[in-house]
């Protein structure tokens, strides 16, 4: 996440934008003793004062000006004029250079007469002011200006400079042709529809600003990849925006106070949400494509006051940005964000529940979707709980996402009929779960990730997918360990010989494990050993071939492993890893420090102290070692769970060889002892 200045002083910044007619860089007030301009940037915040001695304004009739060094004049104010305003080409004999933003505060023209000698720039839009005009007329013979059915372009048409805000159109499509439109164009207008043609390459700030009569926009058609400050700020009745499928950015304010807006859909295209983006809109859920990787500070998610939307959800793909956000904190800003993240088919399944009719029955709420009865919410307080085989009649088909977090029982047994069960359905208070022998599959691949304290999970016999052992779930036939509780008290596991691979998070998050036997495994999953802190030795088959991304991430004490050269596939991470905090911080401070070529930004992990790699030579793991900096032994022998470099025994001879001989007799010694002790 990027950080600005604190809202307030955006906030603040920004009305002071506004007042001086939205989008002009300076703002002239009379109230104070020296006349000053307000400098706004492009965000719309204020970046200083300059000012301006009374001294240094000439007042002529209706004008106030000062001259410049090169002897022209800047217009501050033109008074209130009368129905028909014609811009001034000379005062006081003297040529017009620059009209000031806050030049026609006071004016109450309806028609606006540009002299073919006017020549100067008006980029920065000094009309935005004028919510009376209903025409621009640009009189024959100009070279920069023109008109197209009253509406103010630049000569070539290319160019939208402004529409008049009180005109009677309420539809508009920019005329083909035009490829920029200017800025605070149509602040203020009556347009209820606009439609921004392919031509048009280029949006400025505040080009739809306060259009409290548009409904519809659509941009659907361009090609245009940004989205620039405050584009729609405060247009409080739009409700439909169409954007268009090349879009990267939506800068600072775009949305803000837009507060009809419900809801819109993101192209993948998007990359980056700016601060305050959609800030005071009527949302209360958005769905942010995977593709975003930068989220602004109030972004998304706070009313106009800048407090929490009440329930806000962010819909996504995990470990993602958009996820991210839902809980971002800044202690320098003082706030944390505490949002609800779903994927999309959680939320879908949300929306479906929803619209059920929910039932009591003793301490569970249960719902019937045709065949299907769906066990809502549990919250019973027994420690041993037995869910009834049937509710008011009906059979449990379906546990809904987190139906048991209500409940304190510590041992659990599901009944005959459940298939399914969704995410986080159980509290952290679960010790022991017995799964029927109807059950299928789990919504997730972390089913109890928040279940600290479980340590046994067991399968009714019966069961066609699934089969437990020591309270570790498999697959039906063995040759696949899903899921090892992370409370599961045994030091050291030794898997059956029939397990060829270790699903994605098996043990992960297991603190009690230290020694495991992979002997037969063929295969080991991302994440699989994630989190294991006290996981100091693991024996791997010589058949060992996939070892995925991030697999022993997360493990400090594991200070070596010896793979072989069957091993074809290394996950990035997957040995040698673990979490640093300090890094992590680095990173979050100064993110592009920490970016590649291609703009990916680095992962908070290191290298584990003294981690060493005992591979075959020219193999997939040397390379891997070689790549990540690790150290490595390729004269490598294992006995037991001790690694060692065979070279060691060839060192020397004599006394001093015979001495090394013996201390490596010894480990081996102690290794065969302890491997046949553990048989036992």
């Amino acid at each position: 996440m990027n950080y600005y200045k604190k809202s307030a002083a955006f906030a603040a910044g920004l009305l002071i934008a506004l007042a001086a007619a939205v989008p002009p860089f300076t703002a002239f007030a009379e109230e104070t003793d020296e006349d000053s301009y307000v400098m706004i940037d492009d965000d719309g915040n204020v970046i200083g004062k300059e000012t301006i001695s009374d001294d240094d304004i000439v007042t002529s009739g209706d004008y106030k000006y000062v001259t410049k060094e090169d002897g022209t004049i800047s217009v501050l104010s033109c008074g209130h004029g009368g129905e028909t305003f014609t811009l001034p080409v000379v005062i006081d004999g003297k040529k017009v250079s620059h009209i000031d933003g806050g030049a026609f505060l006071e004016l109450n023209a309806k028609k606006m007469i540009i002299p073919a000698g006017v020549d100067y720039d008006l980029s920065e839009n000094p009309f935005a002011s004028c919510i009376l005009l209903e025409e621009f007329e640009v009189e024959e013979g100009s070279k920069s200006f023109c008109t197209v059915d009253n509406v103010l372009f630049s000569k070539d048409k290319k160019k939208l400079i402004a529409f008049p805000a009180a005109s009677q159109k309420t539809s508009y499509t920019i005329p083909e042709g035009t490829e920029t439109i200017g800025i605070a164009a149509f602040y203020e207008s009556k347009i209820e529809t606009i439609k921004v043609p392919a031509c048009v390459k280029e949006l400025e700030r505040h080009c739809f600003n306060s259009m409290n009569s548009l409904k519809s926009a659509d941009l659907s058609e361009t090609s245009i990849t940004v989205l620039p400050p405050m584009i729609f700020a405060a247009s409080s009745v739009l409700t439909d925006v169409s954007l268009p499928e090349t879009l990267d950015k939506i800068e600072i304010g775009a949305f803000m106070n837009c507060s009809a807006l419900e809801d819109i859909d993101l192209p993948e295209s998007l990359t980056n949400i700016g601060q305050a983006a959609f800030m005071g809109t009527a949302m209360t859920k958005i769905v942010i494509p995977a593709s975003v990787t930068d989220i602004g500070y109030t972004a998304l998610g706070y009313s106009d006051e800048e407090t929490p939307v009440k329930g806000f959800t962010v819909i996504g793909t995990p470990n993602t940005q958009a996820q991210a956000y839902c809980s971002d904190a800044d202690s320098d800003y003082g706030y944390k964000n505490n949002f609800t993240f779903m994927t999309a088919e959680e939320y879908e399944s949300t929306i479906n529940i929803s619209n059920l009719d929910m039932k009591s029955f003793g301490d569970y709420i249960y719902a019937v979707d045709g065949d299907d009865t769906i066990l809502v919410l549990c919250d019973s307080a027994e420690d041993t709980l037995v869910v009834p085989d049937e509710i008011d009649g009906h059979v449990i088909t379906s546990i809904y996402k987190n139906a048991f977090q209500g409940c304190t029982s510590k041992d659990i047994t599901l009944p005959e009929g459940v298939k399914r069960i969704g995410e986080d359905v159980f509290a952290n208070y679960l010790v022991s779960i017995t799964l029927p022998a109807s059950f299928e599959e789990f919504d997730t691949d972390e089913p109890f990730v928040n279940c600290p304290k479980l340590k046994n999970i067991n399968v009714k016999d019966g069961n066609e997918k699934y089969s437990s052992e020591d309270g570790i779930l498999y697959n039906k036939d063995k040759s696949v360990a899903l899921i090892c509780p992370q409370a599961k008290e045994e030091k050291e596991i030794k898997l059956p010989s029939s397990v060829k691979a270790v699903a994605m998070y098996a043990f992960c998050y297991n603190k009690q494990v230290q020694d495991i036997d992979l002997s037969s495994v063929e295969a080991v999953g991302d994440y699989a050993f994630d989190g294991c802190l006290s996981l100091k030795n693991v024996k791997f088959s010589e058949n060992l071939k996939d070892v995925g991304y991030c697999a022993f991430l997360g493990c400090p004490s594991l200070k070596s492993v010896r793979v072989y050269d069957q091993l074809s596939s290394i996950g990035e991470y997957a040995f040698g890893y673990d979490y640093d905090d300090e890094l992590a911080e680095k990173i979050h401070e100064n993110p592009e420090k920490y970016q590649d070529e291609n703009g990916n930004t680095q992962k908070a992990y290191s290298l584990v102290s003294s981690f060493r790699m005992y591979v075959d030579k020219d193999s997939v793991a040397e390379q891997y070692a070689e790549d990540c900096g690790i150290e490595t032994v390729t004269e490598a022998a294992t006995v037991g769970y001790t690694n060692f470099d065979k070279r060691i025994i060839y060192l020397g001879s004599g006394v001093l060889g015979l001495g090394i001989i013996g201390v490596i007799i010894k480990l081996i010694s102690s290794a065969v002892k302890k491997n046949k002790k553990a048989k036992k």
